[in-house]
């Protein structure tokens, strides 16, 4: 009675622990009422299952008396089946939660996609409709453009035929004026001549009158033509600043023209640096996924390609007419509106472009909400299927129930059984017993005593009967309890699901952050497929090592083919030796006789065999140098094995984390390595050949040490032959028996001589193939070597091509280039040319023309004011594009992933409710495990009362046991009085005190944890050593918890249930309860008992009486108990994480 006591205690100061622990753990928990009712049942499955540890445990008896044996304590298993079950149940739920959420975030995700896709379609049709009218409105200024150009150019050649006029009048008036003058000087002259000889006096008026008119007609003249030269002049020069003027107009234009392009390409550098710098953190992680996109992207271009070919054909074709409709004279003279038209022409054939990708998009959202429905559909199915396993659990709880009353009845019978055993008992006693002597008194007290002992055994069953049955009526109340908060869940995730649409507003901002970190995919994707090719390139390389490396192995076979059929022929050889010897031995025993003067002859032999010997001997010597040097050489082949495959790792490793955009350094890099690794190579392989030539030289002196032991064997077989030659002509001869028996042994020496020739043959022979696989295996795993050498150069002549083939490409855009610069450099030089032509021409225009360069000048900063407004807005509208398109294969991209997830999402799911379905089964087949063993516990009850009927033919033997079974009990007595003192103290020091261990391993964990965990586990140890108000202030464990644990610990929000609290407070009761477990003491009485009754047994001829075997109960999985603290307290952590 005093180890139930303890026992009791011990689960008193149990229930203590774990309530102190669910306290300490569950201080935040929102649903207290919930709490609370858990603990309670927790508490009562306890006791429960503690008062059936000890039924069944109290069930154990002994061979020879009925002695009350300690129980052993065992797990709450139950407990732990209680919280697993719960926690699956939570689990159930957040995974329903999950799922409900991620549905609810799908659908508001395709009403998000198609309001985007439906905007963005409204936009592109609003930009189309824009750039139409845009294009009709430079339609209608380029015709205006031209008509006032036209004009222009008739007004210039007027100009140009009424200046030709004006000059051709003014010549011809000269020649007349020059004409009139040079007729009147002739008749001047006339006149002089005639009136010379009359009057001199007339001449002199004359000649000064003459002179006075010539002035005057010749300074009119003079001022005229002045006058015309300095217009013609003051026209050139206003040309020639208007040309000045142009030329600098034409010049800012390509400065401008320049400094734009210098801008946009600065732009995008900036944008690609942006990208890049956004893109490479999370390239690590995409790449696998990008792997694995660019097959489903690669079909997608080409459906898109293959439906949407005939719509540009005819977009092409209808701009193709445009183009044609406009005349080539004035494309000619403006490539300015050429490269426009081109331009608006790119534009419309993208807005197709993202017509049709927005066509395919809403055909693979369509897809998207066919399977999301499809997901819905297999949802429920499965959640019906959870709830027709609850009702297949509440049905296996009522065969349980009645089960138990089976149980029951059985306990009924078993009670009316002890009823008559002690009724036939006292008959016994008054029938027999009487005439029983002095001596047998003692044996009856104790026999009375057991009985009484079984009397209070059986009351404790009806106690635990009882118990029984009240735990029953609980555990039937707890499960209808259950499955009415199942159904009430159940109806609460309808609720919850409003609650979702409020997290998918979040994962909406999460999405458009990760369309803008998607932008600079499209640049990563030319770089992936790059390394694609690498490693497909690699991966054909290997299947070629591979190859090669099977043809090797089918030459080796081969070979191996070969030595096996020499091996038969060296065995063949043996055999005929071996055949030989027989027949000399049967000519030896019948000719012993006739050997008497062969002994000087075959002390020679004797000398030559020592010598043969000797040979033996070096040959082994060599033997084993060869060996050594063969493993020597064999070790550096490993070495230099392993420092090859080193090598090509490295380079692996190298070759993946080189980055794409500085190929060039990389692979001049890699083409360094792989020299150097070609020499290591080409030296190792000249080593090899050394030391296979070594080798190979060995071989050869084996080789021929072997034939000259062939020859020496066969000298010796002809020796033998003259000896018995020799023997038959001495056969006359008379041979005394001494003489006769010295030869006899002295042959027996030489055959025994000749057989260790024989087997030193047979080993030389057998080491020789040993020698010749090793050296073949060597010249394989040369040619290996060699052929990775030749896969070695083969890269490095790929590598070398790929450069070769990146200065190809850098020369030819060099190329292109200058051709470029060239050809500009021409359509300037023509400029110029047609500028020079015109200004001699522009030379004889009036000031009208001045006034109508003037306007042209106007008119055309306006049109190149206009032409710089239309370039900005075709550079507006190309980015709108490029963002367009971006944000298309972003949604893309992202409808893919949300495929992706779903799919993974779904088979995870189904993977655990098959797994959840599997434990649920095991637990069942364990349930029907532990009624099995209940019913075999009630047989070997049963059987234990037949053996108390046998108890009566026990007694004759228990007398001389008797007298050392006193004493031994009243050592017991005394060791358990001394115990259950001990433990009595140890139990009030438990109350009070706290384990050492467990706060030293609470404070080397908080000093090893990091230090977000540290407030978690200050907490723990607050927790166990109570601390105040004031000391918690101290320590700063008041204030918020931001840690990974105080997140688990204590959630935040309905959307976080509570199951990381229910692991953590589980495990940590776990700890406690395994720290508060005694340690179980030997039973002393029972192993003494035990041995006595054996001996009995071995005087005895009779058989042994029925007793009852150990009870096994069921083992569940636990904390194990040599385990520490610390390492629970590792396991708490880590169940946490």
């Amino acid at each position: 009675m005093s180890w139930l006591n303890f026992n009791e205690s011990l689960n008193t100061i149990k229930g203590q622990l774990s309530n102190f622990a669910s306290g300490v753990l569950a201080e935040e928990v929102v649903n207290n009422a919930e709490d609370d009712r858990v603990g309670k049942k927790d508490k009562s499955e306890e006791e429960d299952f503690n008062l059936n540890s000890s039924v069944r445990q109290s069930t154990t008896y002994n061979d020879n008396n009925w002695a009350w044996e300690s129980p052993i304590e065992t797990p709450t298993a139950r407990i732990e089946l209680t919280y697993g079950l719960q926690t699956k149940i939570d689990m159930l739920e957040k995974e329903k939660e999950e799922l409900l959420k991620s549905l609810e975030q799908l659908d508001l995700d395709h009403q998000q996609t198609m309001e985007k896709v439906l905007s963005l379609k409204e936009n592109l049709q609003r930009g189309y409709n824009e750039l139409t009218n845009d294009y009709e409105k430079l339609k209608k200024e380029y015709g205006v453009v031209l008509n006032e150009n036209m004009e222009r150019n008739k007004e210039i050649e007027a100009l140009r035929n009424h200046s030709h006029g004006d000059e051709n009048q003014l010549k011809q008036e000269m020649q007349q004026q020059i004409q009139h003058s040079s007729e009147e000087n002739k008749n001047l002259l006339n006149a002089k001549e005639s009136l010379e000889l009359k009057v001199q006096l007339l001449e002199q008026e004359l000649k000064s009158k003459n002179a006075a008119t010539a002035e005057l007609n010749s300074e009119d003249l003079l001022k005229k033509c002045n006058e015309q030269i300095e217009q013609l002049h003051f026209d050139k020069a206003q040309l020639i600043i208007d040309k000045d003027v142009l030329q600098t107009s034409v010049t800012n234009l390509q400065a401008e023209k320049n400094q734009l392009l210098l801008i946009v390409q600065k732009l995008e550098i900036d944008n690609q640096k942006s990208e890049e710098s956004a893109v490479e953190h999370e390239l690590k992680t995409k790449i696998h996924e990008l792997e694995q996109m660019r097959q489903k992207s690669l079909e997608e271009k080409q459906r898109l390609h293959e439906k949407y070919i005939n719509i540009i054909t005819e977009s092409m074709k209808k701009h193709m007419d445009l183009d044609a409709s406009v005349p080539s004279t004035v494309l000619e003279e403006q490539p300015q509106i050429l490269e426009f038209a081109n331009k608006v022409e790119t534009l419309l054939k993208l807005l197709l472009d993202f017509k049709s990708k927005t066509e395919s998009l809403e055909e693979e959202i369509c897809q998207i909400t066919q399977e999301k429905n499809n997901i819905i559909a297999e949802k429920n199915f499965e959640i019906e299927k959870l709830l027709q396993n609850s009702e297949i659990l509440s049905q296996e709880v009522i065969t349980k129930t009645r089960a138990i009353k089976d149980y029951e009845d059985e306990c009924a019978e078993l009670m009316k059984n002890n009823d008559l055993l002690i009724i036939e008992l006292q008959n016994f006693k008054k029938s027999g017993l009487q005439t029983i002597s002095e001596s047998n008194e003692d044996n009856l007290l104790l026999m009375e005593s057991q009985l009484e002992n079984a009397n209070k055994k059986i009351e404790d069953m009806e106690i635990m009967i009882s118990d029984l049955e009240n735990s029953k009526q609980e555990s039937n109340d707890e499960v209808q309890t259950e499955l009415e908060y199942i159904k009430r869940q159940l109806n609460m995730t309808g609720q919850e699901l409003s609650k979702s649409k409020d997290d998918n507003q979040e994962l909406l901002l999460s999405h458009k952050q990760l369309e803008e970190e998607k932008n600079g995919i499209k640049t990563v994707l030319e770089k992936v497929k790059a390394d694609y090719e690498n490693i497909e390139y690699k991966y054909t390389e290997i299947n070629v090592t591979v190859e090669t490396l099977r043809e090797e192995n089918e030459e080796c076979r081969r070979k191996i083919a070969v030595l096996d059929a020499k091996c038969k022929k060296f065995e063949d050889l043996n055999l005929m030796l071996e055949n030989k010897i027989e027949l000399l031995q049967t000519v030896i025993d019948e000719q012993k006789d006739q050997l008497i003067a062969s002994e000087e002859k075959l002390g020679e032999k004797d000398l030559q065999i020592r010598n043969f010997v000797e040979r033996l001997q070096n040959s082994k010597m060599s033997e084993t140098g060869l060996k050594l040097q063969v493993d020597t050489i064999y070790k550096e082949l490993q070495n230099a094995l392993e420092a090859k495959l080193n090598l090509q790792t490295r380079l692996e490793d190298e070759s993946k984390l080189v980055e794409l955009d500085l190929e060039l350094k990389t692979v001049r890099d890699e083409c360094d390595r792989i020299k150097n690794a070609h020499t290591d190579v080409v030296q190792l392989n000249s080593d090899l050949h050394e030391k296979n030539a070594l080798l190979e030289a060995q071989l050869e002196e084996l080789s021929q040490s072997r034939n000259e032991l062939i020859a020496l064997v066969t000298a010796k077989h002809e020796e033998n032959v003259n000896y018995h030659a020799e023997i038959q002509r001495l056969s006359a001869e008379t041979i005394a028996p001494e003489e006769l028996a010295k030869k006899n042994e002295e042959l027996e020496k030489v055959v025994d001589q000749n057989n260790f020739l024989r087997e030193k043959c047979e080993v030389l022979a057998q080491n020789f193939l040993e020698e010749q696989s090793k050296v073949q295996k060597i010249i394989s795993e040369h040619n290996t070597s060699s052929e990775k050498e030749l896969s070695l150069m083969k890269e490095l002549e790929r590598l070398r091509a790929h450069l070769v083939e990146v200065e190809e490409m850098y020369t030819q855009e060099l190329v292109q280039a200058e051709q470029r610069n060239k050809d500009m450099q021409a359509k300037v030089n023509e400029i110029e040319q047609r500028e020079k032509n015109s200004s001699s021409i522009y030379t004889s225009v009036s000031i009208r023309a001045n006034q109508q360069v003037e306007t042209l000048q106007t008119q055309l900063q306006l049109v190149s004011n206009q032409r710089d407004e239309l370039r900005v807005k075709m550079s507006d509208i190309e980015d709108e594009n490029n963002k367009h398109v971006a944000a298309l294969t972003n949604l893309q991209f992202v409808l893919e992933q949300f495929q992706k997830d779903k799919e993974k999402d779904v088979y995870m799911e189904t993977e655990r409710i098959r797994r959840q379905i599997t434990q649920e089964k095991k637990i069942q087949d364990d349930l029907r495990n532990d009624n099995n063993n209940l019913k075999m516990q009630l047989e070997e009850s049963k059987q234990g009362l037949q053996a108390a009927a046998r108890l009566t033919d026990q007694l004759e033997k228990t007398k001389k046991q008797m007298v050392n079974l006193k004493d031994e009990v009243t050592k017991l007595e005394e060791k358990l009085q001394k115990s259950e003192v001990s433990c009595k103290e140890l139990s009030a020091q438990s109350d009070t005190k706290v384990d050492k261990s467990l706060i030293k391993n609470l404070i080397i964990g908080y000093i090893s944890s990091s230090p977000n965990d540290q407030k978690q586990i200050l907490k723990i140890i607050a927790t166990v050593l109570d601390f105040n108000k004031k000391e918690s202030d101290k320590v700063y464990l008041n204030k918020q918890n931001t840690g990974w644990l105080s997140s688990i610990l204590h959630p935040q929000g309905l959307s976080n249930p509570g199951m990381t609290n229910e692991s953590l407070s589980a495990a940590f009761v776990r700890f406690l309860e395994n720290e508060s477990k005694p340690k179980v003491l030997p039973n002393l009485l029972t192993s003494k008992q035990r041995k006595v009754s054996e001996d009995a047994s071995s005087t005895c001829s009779t058989p042994p009486p029925l007793v009852l075997s150990e009870i096994v109960l069921p083992t569940f999985v636990d904390f194990g108990k040599n385990r520490n603290s610390s390492s629970i307290l590792k396991d708490v952590l880590k169940d946490n994480t």
